[in-house]
């Protein structure tokens, strides 16, 4: 089918592009910047401009302020525009097709659910239950994308988990730290870290799309959440380092603000909607995605 998409020019955006391209798929790539997308394309990727939204069977929106850096005002409006604002106009834009598009995939996080020890988290669990930024970013997100449901499009809500590769992400982000020496686990050792490997996330996407009863929101995590401890020894070990002790909760609250939110909220999110329709994991668990991105050693994984 003819895909349009939004945001591929990012680090989801790109593999993506290049799977679903696999599967045979044609992909128009929606940009601000026409000419710097096609350099990042090959010829066989088609690139129109952000708001020539070109006739289409589907549509995948990514595209959103990125999350990492100080919440001041401007950067809470920023996010929160970007993604509630930025889906409506992709929204009307596909209802001035002639033929408007029947499935429109929307890119939400797993920032919804909130900060949860103990619980398990599927994609019924209610919202945040202390309603912060997060959540309400979600929330509104979600709200606007479920709008396309007006014009008789199938409605999916991709609830991204840590997406971890080296090239870029959550993973991206820590490994400068750990490679000089600054290898630290997050607040509560124990807490549960809900993460998915780029390729399945890549992979989950592609499947959200060919699967005609997948809409709704959709976890996309792996199975199995990962501990602080377990994420910062077994990253410490492939990279020649070793645990120096543990950032506290408060600090990094003092540090990051609200962004913080990101690095300590203890969430153990399943992909119940994902493991039910059928689909099978690379790597449903933290080793498998550690020995594909640094190769295999022997040892126990810390829990």
């Amino acid at each position: 089918m003819k895909v349009a998409l939004t945001g591929a020019t990012g680090f989801l955006g790109r593999p993506l592009v290049a799977h679903l391209h696999a599967l045979g798929h044609q992909c128009v790539v929606l940009s601000r910047d026409p000419q710097r997308a096609r350099r990042a394309f090959s010829p066989a990727v088609a690139v129109a401009p952000m708001d020539r939204l070109p006739p289409c069977e589907a549509v995948i929106h990514l595209a959103g302020e990125s999350v990492v850096g100080l919440w001041t005002p401007w950067k809470r409006r920023a996010i929160l525009a970007s993604r509630v604002a930025g889906t409506r106009r992709l929204i009307a834009a596909m209802r001035e097709l002639s033929s408007p598009p029947r499935i429109f995939l929307c890119a939400s996080a797993i920032g919804l659910y909130g900060h949860r020890p103990g619980e398990e988290l599927v994609e019924s669990s209610p919202p945040d239950p202390r309603d912060r930024f997060r959540a309400q970013v979600c929330r509104a997100w979600e709200a606007a994308a479920r709008e396309a449901e007006d014009i008789g499009a199938r409605v999916t809500l991709l609830r991204l988990g840590n997406v971890m590769d080296p090239s870029g992400g959550f993973l991206g982000g820590l490994l400068p730290l750990y490679r000089c020496g600054a290898s630290f686990m997050f607040g509560d050792a124990d807490a549960c870290l809900s993460w998915i490997s780029l390729e399945d996330a890549v992979r989950l996407i592609g499947f959200a799309l060919e699967k005609a009863t997948l809409g709704g929101p959709v976890n996309v995590v792996a199975p199995a959440a990962v501990s602080q401890r377990a994420l910062a020894q077994t990253l410490a070990v492939r990279l020649g380092s070793k645990v120096r002790g543990r950032v506290p909760a408060r600090a990094l609250r003092l540090l990051l603000g609200e962004f913080s939110a990101a690095l300590l909220d203890d969430q153990n999110v399943v992909p119940q909607r994902a493991l039910a329709a059928g689909f099978r994991f690379a790597h449903p668990a933290w080793r498998s995605c550690l020995e594909a991105m640094f190769g295999a050693r022997d040892g126990v994984l810390p829990r």
